[in-house]
């Protein structure tokens, strides 16, 4: 099922750190195609998850990444058990072959880190919370964050999950190339 494969892989990253499409996809014995598929509706889902290209590259989640293990209270837990319908329980089992290594521990990016600060909306505090270990709040419900991330085109994709709810203030450089892609992505609706 796939919600389980994404919690797990979750669960694996934070535990491994990095491996590739290719061990994912054994592991879970899944097509790349469909590992990639998931890194994307990870990333999509506010899971700071991002792939790096080349020798040392792979999956990866953003260092300090922290899984709210709270994400449901107890009467949505409840609610969403209730909602299955028409479950059964098989007897039949079967043996899942796994490799006998998955990941290789090494972890390198290519185009090294940068650190950014970004200002976040109150409108953000749930994700705040859940990806960020250290912020700062202020008075008025905003968020002020600063994170070190691999560099890539990635930062952007997942710094766009955030919507208008999210400003870059530092670095300017990465500032004004996220300008410049929004500015890009507006031209398609005028």
């Amino acid at each position: 099922m796939q919600i389980n494969r994404l919690f797990e892989m979750v669960y694996l990253l934070l535990n491994k750190e990095n491996t590739t499409a290719g061990e994912l996809a054994e592991y879970f014995e899944v097509s790349r195609r469909t590992i990639y598929r998931d890194v994307e509706l990870l990333s999509s889902a506010g899971i700071p998850i991002y792939m790096t290209k080349g020798k040392g590259g792979g999956i990866s989640l953003l260092p300090n990444f922290v899984l709210n293990k709270t994400v449901l209270t107890e009467s949505e837990k409840f609610f969403k058990l209730r909602r299955i319908k028409d479950l059964t329980v098989l007897t039949e089992q079967f043996d899942r072959k796994r490799p006998q290594k998955i990941f290789d521990g090494n972890k390198v990016f290519q185009d090294g880190f940068v650190t950014i600060t970004l200002k976040f909306s109150k409108e953000m505090a749930y994700r705040v919370y859940d990806e960020f270990p250290e912020y700062e709040l202020f008075p008025d419900g905003s968020f002020k964050v600063k994170l070190t991330m691999p560099r890539g085109e990635w930062v952007y994709y997942y710094l766009t999950t955030f919507g208008e709810h999210c400003e870059i203030l530092e670095p300017i450089d990465i500032r004004l190339q996220m300008k410049e892609k929004l500015q890009k992505t507006l031209t398609k609706y005028l």
